[in-house]
C-alpha cells in the first residue's frame, strides 16, 4: 500500500511534465543541490516507518522535479546506462528478489567482517552485476519484443493459414 502515493505521484508529476509544462526550465544548480538533499533525506528517512511513509512520496515527487530543471543532476539522469536500467525496471522488478535469494546463498560466504557496511557494499558489488546481467538478457529478448506495436498482428499472422478460397485459385492472387 506504501507505493501507491509514490505510483500516483509519478504519475501525475509525468502527466504534468508530458501535457502541461509549456517551457522547457531552465536548469539550475539550485535545483542539483534540492536534488542531492531529496536522495540524502530519503536515506534518513529510513529510520522512522511512520515519516518514511508521510514523507517520502513527497520528497521524490520534489526529487523528480529537482532533476527535471537541474543542470547536472539531469544530465547524469539523462545518462545512456540509467536510461537502459530505467527502461529495465519490469524486467528487474519481476526477478531482482528471487536472484539476490539464489545468488547471496553463495555469495553469503564472502563475509570479510563481522560489520554490516563492508559485508554490504561487496554483497552489493557480487549481486549486483549478475541481477542486472540476468535481467539485460531477459528484457531484450523476452519483454523488449513483446511490447512491438504490431505483435498481435504478427502473432495471428504466425497461426492462419493460407487461404485457398477458390477467388485466390482462379484469378491466381498472391496470399
Amino acid at each position: 500500500m506504501f507505493s501507491l502515493p509514490c505510483f500516483l505521484l509519478g504519475m501525475l508529476l509525468a502527466d504534468i511534465y508530458v501535457a502541461r509544462w509549456k517551457s522547457q526550465p531552465i536548469a539550475s544548480r539550485l535545483n542539483d543541490g534540492v536534488a542531492l538533499l531529496c536522495v540524502v533525506a530519503m536515506f534518513g528517512m529510513r529510520e522512522s516507518v511512520a515519516v518514511d511513509r508521510l514523507l517520502m512520496p513527497w520528497v521524490l515527487c520534489l526529487l523528480m522535479v529537482s532533476v527535471l530543471c537541474g543542470d547536472l543532476s539531469k544530465r547524469v539522469a539523462s545518462l545512456p546506462a540509467l536510461c537502459a536500467i530505467g527502461g529495465m525496471c519490469y524486467s528487474i522488478y519481476l526477478f531482482h528478489y528471487e536472484l539476490i535469494v539464489v545468488i547471496s546463498a553463495v555469495t553469503l560466504r564472502f563475509a570479510v567482517t563481522e560489520k554490516f557496511l563492508p559485508n554490504f557494499v561487496l554483497q552489493s558489488l557480487l549481486i549486483t552485476p549478475i541481477v542486472l546481467g540476468f535481467c539485460t538478457v531477459y528484457y531484450l529478448y523476452v519483454e523488449k519484443p513483446c511490447m512491438a506495436r504490431d505483435l498481435p498482428q504478427r502473432l495471428l499472422a504466425k497461426f492462419r493459414k493460407p487461404s485457398t478460397s477458390p477467388v485466390a485459385i482462379e484469378t491466381g492472387a498472391k496470399q
